[in-house]
């Protein structure tokens, strides 16, 4: 229900949550080339889309260095667990598992790149507002 008030208070939907998510990370990193076609994407299951994600809307909040391939399940588990810290950390309000991104819940993914919205959105209006008027 929160994400539901959130995307319907700005005017968005799921496919704006998925374009925005794939556009931060292109940005961020233009060599990196996974790109989700939707929130059930298998691709999600590695943890390095949400990782990458994180990085580009709080890089102080996640080290490079610690985002594993997510060829094993034990790498995708440590993924998807430092994924949730970083949220946290990033001060998203999160109400995704790291068990939700492994297992791919369409759902909680949504629930999850919309919190990353969010706090993106926050950042962006936080430095609007900090810069001097010209």
């Amino acid at each position: 229900a929160h994400v539901c008030l959130f995307l319907d208070e700005l005017g968005l939907g799921e496919g704006d949550v998925l374009e925005w998510a794939n556009c931060q990370v292109r940005r961020h990193d233009d060599a990196f080339e996974m790109r989700l076609r939707g929130f059930a994407d298998a691709q999600i299951r590695t943890g390095v889309f949400v990782l990458r994600l994180l990085r580009a809307v709080a890089p102080e909040c996640t080290r490079e260095e610690l985002i594993l391939p997510g060829d094993t399940e034990e790498e995708r588990a440590q993924n998807a667990r430092y994924a949730i810290s970083c949220a946290h950390k990033a001060g998203c309000t999160v109400f995704a598992t790291w068990e939700d991104v492994i297992e791919g819940r369409p759902r909680m993914i949504l629930c999850l790149l919309a919190a990353l919205m969010a706090e993106d959105l926050r950042r962006h209006e936080e430095e609007s507002q900090a810069a001097p008027a010209a």
